[in-house]
C-alpha cells in the first residue's frame, strides 16, 4: 500500500519530496521503492533515499535499470567497514 500512501500524501502536500529509507532487507525493498514511487509521482517530487547495510540486489541488468531511473536522484547509502557490497 506504499503506492497508494504516498499519492495521498503527494495529494495533500503537492510542494513536498519524497524520501525512502530502510536497513538490511528493508534497505533492498527500499531501492525498489525508490523505482516506483519515482515513476507514480515524477523526478521532481522525489527527493531520494538513504539505505543503510543494503545487500547486494539484481543483477548487472537491473543495475543498468536502476542507474537509469534513479540516476539524477540523491542516495546515500550506508555500510560498515566489514560489510559485502
Amino acid at each position: 500500500n506504499l503506492l497508494a500512501c504516498a499519492y495521498t500524501l503527494h495529494n495533500d502536500y503537492p510542494k513536498a519530496r519524497i524520501w525512502v529509507t530502510g536497513h538490511s532487507l528493508g534497505a533492498a525493498q527500499a531501492v525498489f521503492a525508490a523505482i516506483e514511487v519515482k515513476s507514480l509521482l515524477g523526478i521532481d517530487k522525489f527527493g531520494g533515499f538513504y539505505i543503510f547495510g543494503t545487500p547486494r540486489i539484481g543483477n548487472e541488468a537491473f543495475a543498468d535499470f536502476a542507474e537509469k531511473e534513479l540516476g539524477a536522484s540523491f542516495i546515500a547509502r550506508v555500510v560498515r567497514d566489514k560489510d559485502i557490497f
